[in-house]
């Protein structure tokens, strides 16, 4: 669940930058664990590995050369950044959805404290907030897709490997 609000936090905050580009970083840990994505690459830090990048054709780069790689596996890499682009992609909407329910609230709210009928607009507000969960899971659907790609491209390609650090119990943690 952690992640899912970081998520839609970025989003949120991706909205007002009005960039064609927006770049995403996400940190699970509070060491130097991490990935950076600006929509022409992704660039993944581990603690105690120098940092790998993904381009979007799939070439693997790890401290800043590049790894020889066959099309099977440039095709998993490309497989696992489109997967982090679905996952970026979702944040930001969900963000902007996000958003976009705050300030609606906001609104509502007001009108209750207006008009009287707070316990009728409290109700609105919360059947509105349920709709929009079920929503925000959409992201935890797109983390099962990046494990999958994160998977196939650690198994076809062994330099990736020690990057790949999504586990089931992080999709799962994602919907509590």
């Amino acid at each position: 669940m952690k992640l899912l609000i970081c998520a839609a936090l970025v989003g949120a905050l991706l909205v007002g930058c009005g960039k064609s580009e927006p770049t995403v970083i996400v940190s699970g840990k509070t060491n130097a664990s991490g990935a950076t994505f600006n929509g022409k690459r992704v660039t993944l830090n581990r603690d105690g590995l120098p940092a790998a990048t993904i381009g979007a054709d799939g070439a693997l780069s790890i401290a800043g050369k590049p790894v020889s790689l066959n099309d099977a596996q440039r095709q998993a890499m490309r497989g696992f950044y489109v997967q982090i682009q679905g996952v970026a992609e979702k944040g930001i909407d969900i963000g902007t959805q996000g958003a976009a329910f705050g300030a609606h609230a906001a609104g509502e709210a007001l009108k209750g404290v207006f008009s009287g009928n707070t316990d009728q607009i409290g109700d609105k507000i919360e059947a509105q907030a349920e709709t929009f969960k079920h929503k925000a899971m959409q992201i935890c659907d797109q983390l099962a897709k990046l494990r999958n790609a994160q998977d196939a491209a650690a198994h076809l390609v062994p330099a990736f490997a020690p990057y790949s650090t999504l586990t089931q119990h992080d999709v799962d943690d994602c919907r509590k």
